[in-house]
């Protein structure tokens, strides 16, 4: 045991350790957080919601196994998303060309970039910090205003569900309910296999290695280095382009805010106290820090939290009303538009049905 441990290599044993300290905190959390850590579907749901952060982070090790960095995935990421959004939405479009439209801009954003880094001799850094704002710069002008994509057929895609034969669960009621992945999950698992292929098995992965030891000494083996660094980037491109759509594909809305990841952005969840669902909300949303606003509305209680996306409105909040807001949580200027948005939903027959939460804000 002990010469195998020393004739490992770095690499396996950096995943080694990384997949022993997941499933050590999947542990921690079965015994610390409950009982519905053991549902297979629990799994599946963090599957669900990471397969983009998946893609993303394949396209970023090909450009860091070449020795440089890609920082502009988050920024085209957002644009994707916005883009798709607004094309399906506004323009009428269909599914298949806003895939396309996903894939261009990721290529565009790889083509670009890896001319200036491979080509023009420029620090990565400084190229890739630079299509950041300019991707988020792009974002804010296609559209500024989040919403929600109604096309149907891309409703009907983003309803799919693979299931997963054997690993369901039994609901409280007593009814069976089957495990399933969304497609994401089919995407990404097929993105990193294919990478593994390529890395382990092809001219080309063992060129981005050579690349990433020593430049000069990959010159010297034949090895074209600007061209190599640049399929790199090139392919970052891709899978930042495909990610950004499954992203899309998960949270099914266009948003400005998409490729923000600090404080500027909140998103506030209002959980009514009369309702008992509340309690399975609250469980729930465990992100959500703890940040109480208790001068908004005595029998209301608002939790804020801050980082990207629109995860909450998706979480089988099905009743949920937004409500614009501004900085600092803004709920003093938008109390009297709040509170005519609760009791408008109050008065809904969904709400005598116990639904799940009983308001949803998002500030900005």
């Amino acid at each position: 045991m002990g010469k195998k441990l020393k004739n490992m290599t770095d690499t396996n044993l950096l995943l080694t350790i990384t997949i022993v300290v997941f499933f050590v905190m999947y542990i921690g959390a079965i015994v610390f957080q409950g009982k519905g850590f053991l549902k297979p579907q629990t799994f599946f749901n963090i599957l669900n919601a990471n397969a983009a952060l998946i893609i993303l982070s394949c396209g970023m090790s090909l450009v860091m196994i070449t020795g440089g960095i890609d920082i502009s995935v988050g920024g085209v990421v957002a644009l994707v998303s916005m883009s798709c959004a607004v094309y399906l939405d506004f323009g009428g479009g269909n599914v298949f060309v806003s895939m396309l439209l996903a894939v261009a801009i990721g290529l565009a954003f790889g083509i670009v970039q890896g001319f200036l880094v491979a080509y023009l001799d420029i620090q990565p850094f400084i190229v890739t910090l630079a299509g950041m704002f300019f991707a988020r710069g792009m974002t804010t002008i296609v559209n500024t205003k989040p919403f929600n994509v109604a096309n149907e057929s891309f409703t009907a895609l983003k309803e799919t569900r693979v299931i997963v034969p054997g690993m369901g669960s039994v609901n409280k009621l007593g009814n069976y309910v089957n495990a399933y992945v969304e497609i994401g999950v089919i995407v990404a698992l097929l993105v990193v296999i294919l990478m593994f292929i390529m890395l382990r098995w092809t001219k080309m992965g063992r060129s981005f290695y050579a690349v990433g030891g020593n430049n000069q000494s990959a010159l010297m083996l034949g090895i074209n280095v600007k061209r190599t660094k640049f399929m790199s980037h090139l392919l970052c491109g891709l899978l930042a382009g495909i990610g950004g759509y499954v992203y899309f594909l998960h949270v099914g809305s266009g948003s400005c805010f998409s490729c923000q990841r600090h404080g500027d952005e909140r998103h506030c969840i209002l959980h009514h106290r009369r309702y008992d669902a509340d309690w399975w909300c609250r469980q729930y949303h465990r992100n959500l820090l703890r940040c109480i606003v208790p001068e908004h509305h005595p029998e209301y209680r608002i939790q804020c939290r801050s980082g990207s996306g629109m995860v909450d409105r998706y979480h089988h909040c099905s009743y949920a009303v937004s409500v614009p807001g501004s900085t600092e949580c803004g709920h003093r200027k938008k109390k009297e538009n709040a509170a005519e948005q609760i009791k408008a939903a109050e008065n809904r027959e969904e709400r005598k049905e116990r639904g799940w939460c009983a308001v949803t804000l998002f500030f900005r």
